[in-house]
């Protein structure tokens, strides 16, 4: 699937947005960060940015 990401970052520099790809998702299994060869849990945060938002526009 990495082509199609590639793909979609040559769309967005036709029409002056810049992108780069900056990871990769794989099998749902642990949610790790890996970098550079050393794995780290990523933290889990039960609201973010993007469902407070939500929550506010709800109110």
């Amino acid at each position: 699937e990495e082509h199609r990401a590639e793909g979609i970052i040559a769309a967005w520099a036709e029409n002056g947005i810049e992108g780069s790809i900056i990871g990769r998702l794989t099998e749902a299994r642990d949610m790790v960060l890996v970098r550079d060869g050393a794995r780290t849990d990523l933290p889990e945060f039960p609201v973010d940015e993007v469902t407070k938002i939500f929550s506010l526009r709800e109110r």
